[in-house]
């Protein structure tokens, strides 16, 4: 197996990060200055206090720490544990910056502490994005799927993956 860095933060990500954790900080302390501390309604305090607790917690599992590549198996490396993806049959892999470009977010996180999940455009149809700075762009399309990393060499990774075909 082959270990390769994941890119630095872009700025979008930075900025889409910071700005959804002053949204996530600054709702329950709303709703704690408006929502009564007694009467019927005082169960919505601590529901949006957890909800945004978790989505805060559960956005920083997802963070997208590494990758790993060999053996017709690229392995996405988080913080506490790994998604492991099926890149036998591959067809193409490459760097392409603008390969984002035009997508829409089916399922996923589009920037608090990562890109990933299940995104859609013209170009590469639906495809799993795990990444950090769209720049680095890597497509990686198997028989069965496409994938999108962001690896800090985009250009070694590609050489590394297409020297195993």
């Amino acid at each position: 197996m082959r270990h390769f860095a994941v890119a630095p933060w872009s700025l979008s990500l930075r900025l889409m990060s910071l700005f959804s954790l002053v949204v996530l900080s600054v709702v329950p302390w709303s709703v704690d200055r408006v929502i009564p501390h007694a009467g019927p309604l005082m169960w919505v305090r601590p529901f949006i206090w957890s909800t945004c607790a978790a989505v805060a917690i559960g956005s920083l599992l997802f963070v997208v720490a590494g990758y790993e590549v060999g053996q017709g198996e690229l392995i996405v490396r988080r913080l506490l544990w790994a998604t492991r993806v099926d890149i036998r049959g591959l067809s193409r892999v490459a760097h392409d910056p603008e390969a984002l470009r035009g997508s829409w977010r089916v399922f996923g996180n589009g920037g608090l502490f990562s890109f990933s999940g299940l995104f859609y455009n013209r170009e590469l149809g639906r495809y799993r994005l795990f990444g950090t700075n769209l720049r680095h762009a890597v497509v990686i399309v198997t028989t069965r799927s496409t994938f999108v990393i962001t690896p800090d060499d985009p250009k070694a990774f590609v050489q590394n993956v297409a020297a195993m075909r």
